[in-house]
């Protein structure tokens, strides 16, 4: 297995530069052709108020389109700048795109199709897009870059935490390129079935991957502070590990981690549902 098309969202925000240079990164490491997609932020004018003295003439709902037209312009063009200096810095393949797509399912649509996808861990902000939600609807891959990686090339020190769970091993399989060119794998099982740490143990052998295992049957600390904590102590640069859904009696049960992991701002994740 490996990756053939890498997909990261672009944009103009403070993170992009360093969201930007991981995917190419990445796509350098793995032979992938990346694929930048900037989403134009729809024009989303104020509601009025309902009794009419909200008015507006129509020569000033013009203005105010054409200045979300320029504003969006100059955005993609900052965003295409990011785009091209990280890619010519990492010699990757590329391809650029900018999409209209008021209601997300155009990028949705485009993860779906890929094999793994970089996606800020804070999420999109025009239209709204969380990584929960691209997890779910997607069932892609996801590599989540917080606000302050510890580096611009995770992958090298891997950090694999399960249970055992569904999330968990899909969270794995998406992994496997990435798992087969580190450094360095260590394996997280916080409470897990019986034999489950032996089994994923010979299955990442198979893959050629020499992990060291860390296997606790009883947590005695919320799992998401387990796996950070374990995170900082062994210098990993990248945590994989499985999403788990939302409101349901499994989300309040294992979901802790999820949300633990989804707000700190060190570690580059890669998950998956």
């Amino acid at each position: 297995m490996t990756y053939r098309t890498i997909l990261a969202h672009a944009d103009a925000g403070p993170g992009a530069t360093v969201r930007l240079e991981i995917a190419a990164h990445l796509a350098a490491r793995h032979g992938a052709t990346l694929d930048g997609v900037f989403v134009k932020p729809p024009f989303m004018p104020l509601p009025l108020p309902s009794d009419g003295l909200g008015y507006i003439p129509p020569a000033t709902w013009t203005a105010l389109m054409e200045s979300h037209r320029e504003l969006v312009a100059r955005s993609e063009a900052t965003a295409l700048t990011g785009f091209r200096a990280a890619v010519d810095a990492a010699k990757a393949r590329a391809e650029w795109a900018a999409i209209e797509d008021a209601t997300v399912w155009g990028f949705i649509g485009m993860a779906r199709c890929s094999d793994l996808v970089v996606f800020p861990m804070s999420g999109m902000e025009s239209p709204h897009l969380t990584a929960m939600e691209l997890a779910h609807e997607s069932a892609a891959p996801l590599v989540l870059v917080p606000k302050s990686p510890n580096s611009v090339e995770p992958g090298r020190k891997v950090l694999v935490a399960g249970n055992g769970s569904r999330e968990a091993a899909s969270a794995l399989r998406g992994a496997w390129p990435v798992l087969e060119a580190a450094e360095r794998v260590e394996l997280l099982m916080v409470e897990p079935p019986p034999e489950a740490a032996a089994f994923i143990g010979k299955r990442l052998e198979r893959h050629g991957v020499k992990a060291r295992m860390h296997v606790y049957e009883q947590a005695d600390v919320q799992a998401g502070e387990m796996i950070r904590g374990h995170a900082e102590e062994l210098g990993v640069d990248l945590v994989v590990m499985g999403l788990y859904g939302h409101t349901r009696l499994r989300e309040l049960i294992l979901g802790g981690a999820s949300r633990t992991m989804l707000h700190q701002e060190t570690f580059t994740l890669l998950v998956s549902r």
